[in-house]
């Protein structure tokens, strides 16, 4: 197994398919972001053995694994509703990654099946760098003063981890004061205090259904039985159905019932840079799904 990182030349295509070729590799898996969507189409436009890891939205691509985003930000919503929560935070990685799109339109989308398009408001705001201290810069700007969410929810574990760590700058006790609801769940939100409840990825049975897939088609190009075919190679490499897996939601301690809010909180010097995108104004769940980010 050989592990390339992404490409750093103008031409990402080119450069891939160039590094393919001197290290004479058989099949990709193409950890799929938003810098990385044109590489799989090139791939599949080849007909070369890949596998695209990640969102799921791109109809385009036929061989893809990936967890099902919609639906988990859907479990999100209802399990926070269910709580008694009506004011929401939503901070996520930049909204050009088709995966934190689709958790955050998932989450409105069941808000306004619940009715929560004329009562709850919901604070947006997506990062351009997805690490701790981003989190904490969301946190440290959202939550200061007596209008803020009941409950916000953070679609990447590092920003989670991050936005925690606000929260505590601003003396806001959790659950008590803020409820915290993360994604991306790799048992690092388990072991922070409180472990904090969060939609669980299944990252091992991606890999296990992508490699499985991936190793159809290598012995479907070949056409013939290969150390670890799973094929018989038949010549053709079905894909798994959808390739969607679900999310499932672990329920740890960071979420509990909403307590009024006393009074405001004083607002906390930010870090000297910021990492995240200006302030943006609440807004309601039933507006389309917008950035603020120009």
């Amino acid at each position: 197994v050989t592990i390339i990182p992404f490409p750093q030349a103008d031409n990402p295509v080119l450069s891939l398919g160039a590094l393919l070729t001197s290290h004479q590799i058989e099949g990709v898996l193409v950890m799929a972001f938003y810098s990385t969507y044109g590489i799989s189409e090139q791939l599949q436009g080849q007909g070369f053995p890949h596998v695209s890891i990640g969102p799921e939205h791109l109809p385009s691509l036929v061989h893809r694994v990936g967890s099902d985003d919609f639906q988990a930000g859907e479990k999100a919503a209802a399990y926070l509703w269910q709580v008694g929560h009506r004011r929401f935070g939503l901070v996520s990685a930049s909204l050009r990654d088709q995966g934190h799109q689709q958790r955050i339109a998932g989450f409105r989308a069941m808000l306004q099946q619940l009715g929560g398009g004329g009562t709850a408001e919901a604070w947006q705001r997506s990062c351009v760098d997805v690490n701790p201290l981003a989190g904490q810069s969301v946190a440290l700007e959202m939550l200061v003063g007596p209008d803020r969410p009941s409950a916000v929810v953070i679609t990447n574990s590092q920003l989670a981890i991050g936005f925690r760590r606000g929260c505590r700058r601003l003396g806001l006790a959790i659950p008590k004061d803020i409820s915290l609801l993360g994604f991306e769940d790799g048992d690092e939100l388990m072991d922070i205090d409180p472990p904090m409840t969060a939609l669980h990825q299944p990252t091992r049975e991606i890999g296990r259904q992508a490699a499985r897939l991936l190793l159809q088609q290598i012995a479907a190009r070949s056409g013939g039985r290969r150390s670890g075919d799973l094929s018989a190679g038949s010549g053709k490499a079905e894909p798994i159905a959808d390739g969607l897996l679900e999310m499932s939601l672990i329920v740890r301690e960071s979420v509990a019932p909403p307590t009024a809010i006393s009074q405001p909180v004083r607002k906390v010097q930010l870090p000297v840079a910021s990492t995240t995108s200006p302030p943006l104004a609440a807004v309601r769940p039933t507006d389309p799904l917008q950035e603020d980010n120009p």
